[in-house]
């Protein structure tokens, strides 16, 4: 006696990359068998297709912390025998995005020279982070990449490259499969050479004139 056919699984796909904590299973098997679900190797789920064979497993929860949010899903089909079919099997990440802050700089800050810029960033998934660091000198409207995908959460940025002036710096947190922005409150970068101006109107430093630095 040859065992069912194996079921065929419609939604979701293969390494299908999802942000919910559930989802629906859908699929087709044979109408006269029983279908089988095991998520993770633990959770177990059964279920009767109906007159044409559809099947559906609603609201079947995943894990965002098992293997980094992958999960495996096994779905077979057990006739009235006992025997059952071969295994279908697929994954689906359950995603969360990252969390990322700008530790520094800080609102209203003014900086100079070479800067360390920090980063605080979370990925609860543990996925790698990468990170692609943006300053903009016209309230957002336009960006300059200063440091693109980036492993670093800390960075050493020459202001000298800019215009003294008010900023805004952007970061976007990447995990491989989402992206997250975070944009600073507004910054100054004052790098200009001091001014000197002479007593008296002169060109000369002169007994009776002087000159100060401002």
């Amino acid at each position: 006696i040859e065992p069912p056919p194996k079921p065929i699984i419609t939604l979701p796909l293969d390494k299908e990359v999802v942000a919910f904590p559930s989802i629906h299973i859908v699929g087709n098997a044979s109408q006269s068998t029983e279908v089988l679900l095991t998520v993770n190797g633990v959770d177990k789920y059964e279920t009767k297709p109906d007159g044409q064979g559809n099947f559906v497993f609603k609201d079947i929860k995943i894990s965002s912390e098992f293997n980094r949010g992958v999960n495996y899903l096994n779905v077979t089909a057990r006739d009235q025998m006992g025997d059952e079919s071969e295994a279908e099997n697929i994954s689906v990440k359950f995603n969360i995005a990252p969390e990322v802050k700008i530790v520094a700089p800080t609102k209203n800050e003014t900086i100079s020279g070479a800067y360390t810029v920090k980063v605080g960033a979370e990925d609860k998934n543990k996925d790698g982070l990468t990170f692609t660091y943006e300053v903009s000198s016209d309230k957002g409207e336009n960006w300059v990449i200063v440091f693109g995908a980036v492993l670093k959460r800390q960075i050493s940025w020459n202001t000298r490259d800019f215009a003294d002036g008010e900023y805004l710096l952007r970061i976007t947190a990447d995990d491989g499969f989402s992206k997250i922005q975070t944009t600073s409150d507004s910054f100054f970068i004052k790098n200009g050479l001091p001014k000197i101006s002479f007593i008296g109107g002169g060109r000369d430093n002169t007994a009776s004139g002087g000159y100060s630095i401002v």
